[in-house]
């Protein structure tokens, strides 16, 4: 019989044998599971169980003897009974029980809890008393995601409401590491395998009322951002049990990853009361820099007139510096209330994530039961703004700028990105605005240290631009965040001594399916800065051409040409972009210089419902976002859906888009017709912000004619996997290696566009487990910089307005893990072989010849070691584990775990290896072998 059903089985003799009559341990209300990783460098983890029980009259508050399992295949352990729990009131008792635990290795771990049983006389689930109550977190341990802890519930589980009035709750959740939460309600479980019988919401209990306003049914509902729980409204007194779980995701390489969760089982206490709720004003949210003092309040007050208290629980409150409240501890007050709240921020605060403050305000009336209203604040603590002093054009030994800026008043942020673009841009922040503006043009040219001050851009610097900068300090994960943006500082423009191409305009666009005769027109200015001596004139030019995406370079002009613009023609405009450099030659045939490339704008429109969205781009040395000129012009016309048009005269002024707002896009939102087939061309506008080139620079992108809106999503694809031999593949690795790829093929079906690619590292198929990685128009793609093979995939297709189809069938590929040990050491002293260890790469000592390969063997995969050493006598002499900073190969010196040499003899060993594969049912190995150690 397998284990889970030899438990059910217990349950099921259990659940007989107590339905006879009420027994004392029928006590437990609510409670969670919280894991704490103790050490990043280790895997020791502080599992804390809460639980809250019922202290009536008549009713033991005992807590204890229910069963505690890790998760990961180690012996569970029976909680200690406590029979003394700590009385909050209002018969609710708190109970709580600690333990360190090893795990084995990385891996997905639910830890849970069950002990018998819950109270009598919850109405949302079928004989309760009878019920066992269970709890469990879900905690996932990679290396590749960071050192993690679960996400502490700083409000208690136990809460209080009045029939007709609407109920508020929020469980106060805060994650240390800054990680982002999510929730959604659950049904509560009587054991690992099943859920309580009869569950239902506690707003479809009958009679199931009105909310509180009368105008809809009763309902309960749980936010899945700010977990706010409201139910509105109780139609019964009575006691109620809801589950939830709260869920962590963490932000890596701009990939979201689940962490795991937390499952929360509460109790809402709902009594018949003449009442009416406290009502809370709390502060409006707010953005502040590190290191400002926030000074606020949140105000109480009760309709009724009654007392009330105000209280505050998040994240402010458990951080260093805290936050403080006043009055502390909190104190029932004639109403209208005030609770202050003050707190000194740090940098140590900065974090992507905003802090949530929970504000309580509950009443005291004579009679009957406390109602509560909670409101949540949001505190986002960002990085102050670097500040940038120097900005200077250095052209001593070639173009370079030298930027220079103050010390970061930050110094727990990882890195400070210098951010440069074309010409001046205005900007100034507002108090939540952190990082680059998105429609600035900026481009991300390095990282440098925190403490750097100083900085040397010689990075393609275009002839005849003028280039501004700013500055972003960046927080380190998983945490994050990021200053507000710098000042700006601009160089003087760049000495022309090359040339400067001003325009690349698509003047005709071919047919679909007619001749590729389309023609683009080339002009620059020539070069003003060229030393006559050096370079004696007159001067001549040659154009080249590639295709975007391709280094094949076409000589558009094969004679050099005298003139500063070209007509290209013979070209496929309506499918690619073409880049274009001309290089300058004098009278000798020297080559004097080359100009920067520059592409023609090439237009992507999205059909969408009765909608066209037109997307453009340009690869060029100006910046097409330019505060002078910061409209975009958008040309169209109507036709047949039959017909195209090639030629821009053909079509008409239509209407702009303000970049610095939009970007290089525009919604055409018509309405339009599916009938009709529309035909779209854009003008960029452009500058270098150097008076002596001519602005605004005009460049037409091709036309494109299209209809709105494909609603039918395309077949799913059929997916294959590019699957190696993974012994062949390492063969010749070393062991170090760790940079690998899976190639994922697909035949493309009818109707689609383009393919989302889905990956997971689990063999799950729950489509919710995989995680989007990738978007192409290939039917291929390459999943590259991976630390392992491991992983399952899904793929998409997309129609031409984005329609998605199902997800493919699941495609897996695995790791093939390795791990071999000797049979002979001499641990005599004499540097050969003087420690037994694993193979990592041949033999230990190449002079050996005992041991047993001569070919490359590694370590491969490998999560974790336990290694065990007997004597003939079966004794264990030595043990060792591969944790903290142990390595996986061993390395043992031939003595005892007492530091005693073991004498020359034939020992006996165990290995217990962990192995990172896909089915964690197959991670675990045991080897066994023996030892001839001689001295």
């Amino acid at each position: 019989m397998r284990l889970f059903e030899f438990r059910r089985g217990l349950v099921i003799i259990f659940l007989i044998i107590f339905s006879q009559y009420k027994v004392q341990a029928t006590h437990l209300r609510a409670g969670q599971i919280i894991i704490e990783r103790l050490s990043c460098s280790d895997l020791r983890f502080r599992i804390t169980i809460t639980v809250f029980t019922d202290i009536g009259p008549g009713i033991s508050a005992k807590f204890g003897d229910g069963v505690l399992n890790f998760g990961d295949g180690s012996d569970e352990v029976s909680v200690p009974l406590n029979e003394s729990p700590l009385d909050l009131g209002n018969d609710v008792g708190f109970n709580q029980y600690s333990i360190i635990h090893t795990f084995p290795g990385p891996g997905n771990y639910v830890v849970s809890y069950t002990e018998p049983n819950r109270n009598e006389g919850i109405l949302n689930m079928t004989n309760s008393i009878n019920t066992p109550f269970h709890l469990e977190t879900n905690i996932i341990i990679d290396a590749f995601l960071g050192c993690n802890s679960t996400p502490v519930l700083l409000v208690d589980p136990i809460d209080r409401g009045c029939t007709g009035s609407t109920f508020f709750h929020n469980p106060g959740a805060f994650d240390f590491e800054g990680d982002s939460l999510s929730y959604e309600f659950v049904v509560p479980k009587q054991d690992a395998e099943s859920t309580v019988l009869g569950f239902i919401l506690p707003s479809e209990v009958e009679p199931k009322g009105t909310n509180q306003d009368g105008t809809g049914p009763a309902f309960i509902e749980i936010n899945p951002i700010t977990g706010d729980i409201i139910w509105d409204a109780p139609a019964i007194a009575g006691e109620f049990s809801l589950a939830f779980v709260v869920k962590e995701w963490r932000k890596k390489n701009g990939v979201v990853f689940f962490l795991g969760s937390v499952r929360r089982d509460m109790q809402i206490i709902i009594e018949e009361c003449d009442n009416e709720r406290p009502e809370l004003i709390i502060p409006e949210d707010i953005c502040v820099q590190a290191g400002t003092v926030i000074n606020d309040f949140a105000i109480g007050s009760d309709p009724d007139g009654d007392p009330i208290k105000l209280e505050a629980f998040g994240g402010p409150f458990e951080v260093n510096p805290v936050a403080t409240v006043i009055p502390d501890p909190p104190e029932f007050q004639a109403s209208p209330g005030v609770l202050q709240f003050n707190w000194q921020t740090a940098c140590g605060h900065v974090r992507e994530q905003p802090y949530q403050v929970e504000f309580k305000v509950s009443d005291r009336p004579d009679t009957g039961p406390s109602l509560v209203e909670f409101g949540t604040w949001n505190i986002r603590i960002v990085g102050p703004a670097p500040q940038l002093l120097l900005v200077d054009l250095d052209l001593t030994g070639g173009r370079k700028i030298n930027l220079s800026w103050n010390t970061y008043s930050c110094t727990n942020a990882s890195v400070m990105q210098i951010w440069r673009r074309v010409e001046r841009y205005d900007f100034l922040p507002d108090a939540c605005f952190t990082g680059i503006p998105p429609f600035g043009d900026y481009q991300l040219i390095d990282t440098v240290g925190i403490n750097q001050i100083s900085y040397v851009d010689q990075n393609n610097l275009a002839s005849g631009a003028k280039y501004c900068y700013r500055l972003v300090a960046v927080f380190p994960e998983p945490a994050g965040g990021e200053s507000i943006v710098s000042n700006e500082i601009c160089a003087d423009p760049i000495e022309a001594d090359a040339p400067v191409i001003t325009h690349v305009s698509v003047e005709k666009t071919n047919l679909p399916d007619g001749p590729q005769n389309g023609e683009i027109r080339v002009s620059w200015r020539s070069a003003f800065e060229i030393n006559p001596i050096q370079f004696p004139p007159p001067y001549t030019y040659e154009v080249t051409r590639r295709v975007s995406g391709s280094d094949a370079i076409t000589i558009v002009t094969p004679i050099p040409i005298v003139d500063t613009t070209i007509l290209d023609i013979s070209l496929n405009t309506l499918d690619e972009q073409y880049v274009y450099q001309v290089n300058v030659f004098d009278n000798l045939n020297n080559l004097v210089e080359s100009s920067f490339e520059a592409s023609s704008v090439f237009l992507d429109p999205i059909p969408l419902n009765e909608e066209i969205q037109l997307n453009w781009r340009a690869n060029v040395p100006w910046t097409n976002s330019a505060q002078n000129f910061p409209y975009h012009i958008v040309f169209r016309s109507v036709i047949s859906p039959l017909g195209d048009l090639s030629d821009p005269s053909q079509l008409t002024l239509y209407d702009s888009s303000e970049v610095l707002i939009d970007g290089f896009r525009y919604l055409d939102q018509g309405p339009l017709s599916d009938d009709s087939r529309y035909c779209y061309y854009v003008i960029t506008k452009g500058t270098y912000g150097n008076p002596l080139i001519d602005e605004p620079q005009l460049n037409k992108s091709q036309i494109v004619c299209l209809q709105p809106s494909d609603t039918t999503a395309p077949e799913i694809p059929i997916l294959n996997i590019s699957l190696v031999e993974c012994d062949q593949f390492l063969i010749d690795k070393p062991c170090n290696f760790n940079e690998f790829e899976n190639i994922l093929k697909w035949e493309r079906p009818s109707g689609s566009r383009s393919f989302n690619i889905y990956f997971t590292e689990t063999i799950s198929d729950n489509e919710e487990d995989f995680i989007l990685i990738g978007n192409t128009t290939d039917t291929f793609f390459v999943h590259k910089n991976l630390p392992s093979f491991k992983g399952c995939y899904k793929v998409s297709a997309l129609n031409r307005s984005g329609f998605e189809s199902a997800l493919s069938e699941k495609v897996c590929n695995d790791n093939c893990p390795n791990y071999e040990l000797p049979n002979v050491f001499t641990p005599n002293n004499d540097g050969f072989n003087d420690f037994f260890q694993a193979f990592d790469e041949g033999p230990i000592d190449e002079n050996d010849t005992t041991t047993i390969s001569t070919e490359i063997s590694c370590p491969r995969f490998v999560e974790n070691v336990k290694f065990m050493v007997y004597n003939r006598w079966g004794k264990m002499v030595f043990e060792f584990e591969s944790t903290g900073e142990n390595s996986i190969l061993i390395k043992w010196d031939g003595k005892s775990n007492d530091g005693v040499l073991l004498p020359s003899a034939v020992y006996y060993y165990a290995a217990e290896v962990t192995f990172d594969v896909l089915d964690p049912r197959q991670s675990q190995r045991v080897l066994n072998g023996w030892i001839h150690l001689i001295r």
